[in-house]
């Protein structure tokens, strides 16, 4: 008999141990198989575009490859140094994603170069080391000439050499080196009423030597103004505060002197 009375095959088999070495040697090749077709590969970053930020160029980011798929998380971090997931504080955001590219939108970045990572939940799944640079804000010296409308006490209180400053409580918000200074000082003998209360004031022009920032957008710009004719520029010292209209506004060579004392 090939089995005989207690379930054993030709006498030797017992045919519940055979027939789970047969479901095991149909069913492990079968999985891994079948892991090595529908598993879903790990995302590839190929290239990245832009590489190089400047305040110029907008905080946007194209990443090129294979594999992305929803729910990706993108980090940045300052290249050689430790990512943790408990401190991230430069998440980029999705704006475009499809298998073979992600398009994102960067956070303001310190000057310095890059790593991206790719997290899926807490999973690292792809990293591009030294992706991108971003470069310091560059400066300029612009000198605009400003019409401020003041009282005839104040006037003889602005003088050339006077410096800006920019306070917030006890604390300066400008370092020595990024305040403006009043070149030149010019009555015009024109009149002009004051706000509140419509006081007559006198009108002075004003020139001022201002090292200014790179706005990211194009232009240059000083306490958060947009240095162009027609912006309001505030030049306060520890005698005076004046507001003024910007007439002109004109980069100065690189070698140019401050004006400041």
């Amino acid at each position: 008999m090939l089995i005989d009375s207690r379930g054993r095959l030709f006498g030797r088999f017992n045919l519940v141990d055979l027939a789970v070495v047969v479901f095991l040697a149909l069913v492990v090749p079968g999985g891994y198989v079948a892991y090595r077709v529908f598993r879903i590969p790990p995302p590839e970053i190929v290239r990245v575009t832009p590489s190089l930020f400047t305040p110029e160029t907008p905080l946007r980011l194209r990443l090129e490859g294979r594999h992305f798929r929803p729910y990706l998380v993108a980090v940045l971090g300052k290249a050689g140094e430790p990512l943790s997931l408990n401190r991230i504080v430069l998440q980029a955001t999705f704006l475009l994603q499809t298998p073979e590219e992600v398009e994102l939108e960067l956070p303001k970045m310190d000057p310095g170069t890059y790593d991206i990572h790719l997290f899926d939940e807490a999973t690292e799944v792809a990293v591009r080391t030294a992706a991108l640079v971003v470069e310091p804000e560059r400066g300029a010296t612009i000198e605009v000439r400003v019409r401020f409308v003041m009282l005839p006490a104040v006037v003889p209180l602005v003088r050339e050499g006077d410096r800006d400053r920019w306070e917030r409580g006890d604390t300066s918000l400008l370092q020595p080196d990024e305040r403006a200074t009043m070149v030149a000082v010019r009555a015009t003998g024109e009149s002009a009423r004051l706000p509140p209360g419509d006081v007559a004031g006198v009108v002075v022009e004003g020139t001022v030597r201002i090292p200014a920032k790179a706005r990211r957008l194009g232009g240059w710009e000083y306490k958060s103004v947009w240095l162009r004719a027609g912006e309001t520029l505030i030049f306060e010292t520890d005698r005076y505060r004046l507001d003024g209209v910007i007439e002109r506004a004109t980069p100065l060579p690189a070698s140019a002197p401050d004006g400041g004392k």
